[in-house]
């Protein structure tokens, strides 16, 4: 084995929209039965976004169709930070994370279970996994569903935003991957803010990895600054995974290589002989 196939360590996997199609948030939020209408209210009178702009989303991205869900609502959100560049990536975080109250434990595993992996996601991990590599899933999606995955896969390590929770007897508390199991624990739609980035770095830093012995993969362009560059510039290998037309640029700006196919099993064939990146990005 050469030294080159040596070099990498530790895989560090993004979670929302590469190792699953969709959004944690946007998932568990097709699952609410609440109305939509105070919620999108609320972020107009925070001044989020306006009336036109939700107008314009229905018109563009709703065939025309007004908001008739929390669903709609998680989508839209979804929408203006990756289609329409109109919120931020914090903000898209806090409201997903706000229009998910009520939600059980015990619903999120439900919900978590019947997710779908990407294609060679588990191919992908398996093949890590027989070579040794350290796997890790950080994210910026629901801190609950993150650990469901991170157990159902076999990770390492890793974390999502932890979300603020009512356990049986009214007690708020912070999520801790422990309450997981009790079923009643409900989510308050509050949460702690996270840096994923720094999070990983931080974990990375403590097994003693250096980052040229780093692969990350990511499909946001709001982690292109943070996470993927530092791992490049450091000798790592960063990669973007099937980015939206409006974060694509960020990825071609920085010279960030995209996976040409959606299917992860390449990731691996890159993470394993680097050489063959040229083969599977653009």
């Amino acid at each position: 084995m050469s030294d080159r196939y040596r070099k990498i360590l530790c895989v560090g996997w993004d979670a929302d929209r590469v190792i699953y199609p969709g959004l944690s948030t946007s998932i568990c939020a097709e699952k609410s039965t609440l109305d939509p209408e105070p919620y999108v209210n609320e972020f107009i009178l925070r001044k989020w976004f306006t009336e036109d702009d939700v107008n314009r989303w229905c018109e563009e991205y709703n065939e025309g169709k007004g908001i008739a869900s929390v669903g709609d609502v998680a989508r839209m959100l979804t929408d203006f930070m990756y289609k329409m560049g109109i919120i931020s990536k914090q903000q898209t975080i806090e409201g997903k994370q706000a229009i998910l109250r009520g939600l059980t434990m015990k619903d999120i595993r439900e919900i978590s279970e019947e997710i779908e992996y990407n294609p060679g996601l588990r191919e992908a991990v398996e093949t890590f996994r027989k070579e040794g590599l350290y796997q890790t899933l950080f994210s910026d999606g629901l801190g609950p569903h993150i650990t469901y995955q991170r157990r159902k896969l076999g990770m390492d390590a890793g974390k999502g935003i932890s979300p603020l929770i009512m356990l049986p007897g009214n007690e708020v508390v912070l999520y801790e991957d422990w309450h997981l199991a009790i079923d009643q624990a409900t989510l308050t739609g509050s949460i702690e803010k996270m840096d994923k980035a720094k999070e990983f770095f931080k974990h990375v830093s403590k097994l003693g990895i250096p980052l040229s012995s780093v692969a990350v993969i990511d499909d946001s362009g709001s982690n292109v600054e943070s996470l993927l560059l530092p791992v490049q510039r450091e000798g790592g290998i960063a990669v973007g995974y099937n980015p939206t037309d409006a974060h694509r640029p960020k990825f071609e700006k920085a010279s960030i290589p995209i996976l040409k196919e959606t299917n992860l099993e390449a990731f691996a064939e890159i993470v394993l002989n680097p050489k063959k990146i040229g083969r599977y990005c653009e």
